[in-house]
């Protein structure tokens, strides 16, 4: 290593195993961090309110009870609102909050209004 000013040492760049670790360190750091589907509570944040909970577990059911009412899989009713089909059931689990682009896509898709489809999922949170 040669002299460096004040003291500094060489800065050399970690190779890829120094500084990622090891595949199975990636993977694990992978499922803590979210992926696929772990809960709030599993992820370190603050879980949901009760409210904001149950409205999302009543959008769950309800988008659920529309799409076997319509005799569409997960993966069919993803097709035609353009959503990736893990997305449809982190919804129905209500793992995920649906944003309102996904709310009329999914509307759309089922052929109703989004103003229908939250009335639904209003009434099932009930």
């Amino acid at each position: 290593m040669a002299h460096q000013p004040n003291g500094w040492k060489s800065i050399r760049e970690p190779s890829r195993k120094e500084a990622w670790g090891s595949h199975s360190e990636l993977i694990a750091a992978a499922h803590y961090n979210g992926w696929p589907g772990r809960s709030d509570m599993e992820r370190g944040r603050k879980p949901a309110r009760g409210d904001e909970l149950s409205l999302r577990m009543g959008f769950g059911a309800a988008l659920r009870s529309q799409r076997t009412r319509a005799n569409l899989t997960q993966e069919g009713l993803a097709q035609r609102a353009g959503l990736h089909r893990n997305h449809i059931g982190f919804l129905e689990r209500a793992e995920q909050t649906p944003t309102l682009v996904a709310m009329a896509r999914l509307a759309s898709a089922l052929g109703m209004s989004t103003a229908e489809l939250v009335q639904l999922a209003e009434d099932a949170a009930r």
